[in-house]
């Protein structure tokens, strides 16, 4: 009997190194088939990269002169800000709904008078 369950221990334990050995074998294709993949994936990712840097070079080279006015009217427009700041519009506009706020108030009390 002791032998009988020496056996079936034996058998059991060649059938586990048996799986583990199919798991191994499995898990090494799979990196075999994914390692050729990334690597695919990383120059494809960098030759992208290459061709957006030689896109945006290629367009400061083809537009240096819009550029060029581009900046000019900025210069101007922030030189016209600064002798019109936009405050003194907002206050003015403030003044202004302040303005016709009191003068609808006025006319209410007025129209408040002759109804009386």
């Amino acid at each position: 009997m002791l032998r009988e369950n020496l056996k079936v221990v034996k058998l059991h334990n060649i059938i586990q190194m048996q799986q583990l050995s199919d798991k191994i074998a499995e898990e090494f294709a799979q990196k075999q088939i994914e390692e050729p993949m990334i690597e695919q994936y990383e120059r494809d990712y960098e030759h992208c990269k290459m061709k957006q840097r030689e896109v945006k070079q290629k367009r400061k080279e083809a537009i240096p002169d819009e550029d060029d006015e581009y900046h000019e009217m900025n210069k101007k427009a922030a030189e016209t800000r600064k002798k019109n700041p936009p405050r003194k519009m907002r206050n003015s506009r403030r003044k202004k709904s302040l303005d016709m706020s009191n003068y609808m108030d006025e006319s209410f009390e007025e129209s408040d008078k002759w109804h009386e």
